[in-house]
């Protein structure tokens, strides 16, 4: 019998270990398929050229669903919240209860003496602690004794015990603000975590609004630098048939064909740093993850636009310092470390508890007549005690006030910062703002100034070279344009994020927890 209960065991131990592979087997096989799907998707996309037109919403949507950062710090509220739930447990009551029972025999001293005994006990508790540091302690005893001594004048007996101990800490540990530390700090953590997530927000949203705008600016970058091609080459053109004719040298054509291969060169190395722009925007929108997008060609429907405003300096100052997350977070951790200076110094004080009891008692033949009993216990005292020295203590007080020296140090230099800042952000708005100006009264003047030689050139009063001068001077001046436009742009979205404003502009509302 026992060499069949051994085949069977040695059976089922195979068959486990054949199940367990088979199925580790096929789960790998299903993240292969899904793997290899997933590559033929991208490969697909690869071969089936497609456009998407996007703005800056959709990008910034884009942003908010997909983004590794932002998911991370998403976690850090819900962590806070755990935390916080585990400070309150503290005041949580405990409920415990316990049952035995114990027989014993022994050799007795007398004959009077009894040689076996039985026990049985079964008692449960409440404890806890109130947010006063007051602690209580509820018991509920209940034992049955049975002997067969003599002695025993009722054998068996019932012994029934309500008790009631409470405890009230009169110096350390006394009061609602230093037994609720804990929580007060882990409340506040939360908020530095809500604070924490609008900062990154606003640093993924700021950086994908420029990824934006610089796409865009390659994009009419490359337009210009066509453009600027296409009058090289119409040029080339009209000097390939006035050379034929003997109206112009071997050297004029010779020019203008350099400077046809010089501006094809220019364009394709501005399409090259279209490209990575576009990959850049890809990467901040997390389309690279999109299988049936990566590849797609991106048409940005916002382009940046320009009304001249007056930016006030002290509303600036003003805003930042009501909206910046991490001036915010900076004032809630100093927050933080008042509390623990309050504890610390508490821990200074020597224990000095009040201690209470009070309960009844009884003891029958009977379960029922011992709950009947009504025999009252009472008690009254004080516990003292403190460290010798309590240079633990100490130590504890003065770090915490020397770690808030720190604070108010970083604090202050935050505040320095800020300001520096938001100046810089608001001298940077005002100077694209003249610059955009001054772009756009040169264009103005280049485009006069090149018809006006082109119609000289056609009528033969100017040579090649001039002619392609004022072509390079005006695709200076409409790319100079374009770029003190971009300028703008981005300058206002860093005063955004300097006055901690990008998610009121972005209409962003964070549910914080």
């Amino acid at each position: 019998m026992k060499h069949y209960q051994g085949l069977i065991y040695v059976a089922l131990g195979v068959f486990l270990c054949l199940f367990s592979n088979a199925y580790a087997e096929q789960s790998q096989q299903i993240e292969q398929r899904e793997q290899a799907i997933r590559e033929a998707l991208y490969i697909a996309s690869a071969a089936q050229p497609k456009v998407l037109k996007i703005g800056l919403v959709d990008c910034i949507t884009y942003v908010l669903v997909d983004n590794s950062e932002v998911q991370i710090k998403k976690i850090d509220p819900e962590i806070s919240e755990e935390n916080i739930k585990i400070a309150e447990g503290a005041f949580e009551p405990t409920l415990t209860f316990s049952g035995s029972l114990q027989d014993s025999k022994t050799e007795p001293p007398s004959v009077l003496a009894g040689s076996h005994s039985r026990t049985g006990k079964f008692d449960f508790g409440l404890s806890g602690k109130f947010t006063a540091g007051t602690e209580y302690d509820i018991d509920f005893l209940n034992t049955k004794y049975k002997d067969n001594s003599a002695y025993l004048s009722t054998n068996p007996y019932y012994q029934s015990e309500i008790a009631i101990t409470i405890t009230q800490p009169l110096f350390k540990d006394f009061g609602i603000p230093i037994n609720r530390a804990d929580i007060l700090i882990a409340n506040n953590n939360l908020q530095k975590s809500n604070q924490y997530l609008r900062e990154e927000l606003i640093n993924v949203i700021s950086k994908t609004k420029k990824a934006y705008y610089n796409y865009v600016l390659y994009r009419e970058k490359f337009k210009t630098a066509q453009i600027s091609l296409q009058r090289a080459e119409n040029l080339l053109d009209i000097i390939q048939k006035r050379q034929e004719k003997g109206m112009a040298s071997s050297l004029d054509l010779l020019e203008a064909k350099t400077t046809v291969a010089e501006r094809k060169g220019v364009l394709l190395d501005i399409e090259k740093a279209l490209k990575l722009a576009e990959d850049n925007l890809k990467f901040m929108t997390n389309l690279v993850n999109n299988p049936e997008l990566w590849n797609a060609h991106i048409e940005p429907l916002d382009m940046p636009g320009f009304q001249k405003e007056s930016i006030d300096l002290m509303e600036s100052l003003k805003q930042a310092f009501e909206f910046r997350p991490d001036y915010e977070a900076a004032k809630i951790e100093l927050k933080n470390q008042n509390i623990r200076i309050q504890v610390k110094e508490n821990a200074l004080l020597p224990t000095v508890d009040l201690v209470g009891s009070v309960g009844l008692n009884g003891l029958d033949e009977t379960y029922d007549g011992a709950l009947k009993a009504d025999y009252k216990d009472w008690g009254m005292g004080v516990e003292i005690s403190f460290p010798w020295g309590n240079k633990e203590a100490e130590g504890d007080f003065r770090k915490a006030k020397l770690t808030k020296e720190q604070l108010l140090i970083a604090f202050e230099r935050l505040q320095q910062r800020i300001i520096l800042e938001v100046r810089d952000g608001v001298r940077g708005v005002d100077i694209t703002q003249q610059q955009i100006e001054t772009a756009k009264e040169r264009v103005d003047t280049e485009t006069t100034r090149y018809e006006a030689i082109e119609k000289r050139f056609r009528e033969g009063l100017v040579s090649a070279h001039d002619i392609l001068e004022y072509q390079e001077d005006l695709s200076s001046a409409e790319t100079g344009y374009i770029q003190s436009l971009i300028d703008y742009s981005t300058a206002k979205i860093e005063l955004e994020k300097i006055v901690g404003l990008t998610l009121v502009k972005s209409n962003i509302q964070l549910e914080e927890k």
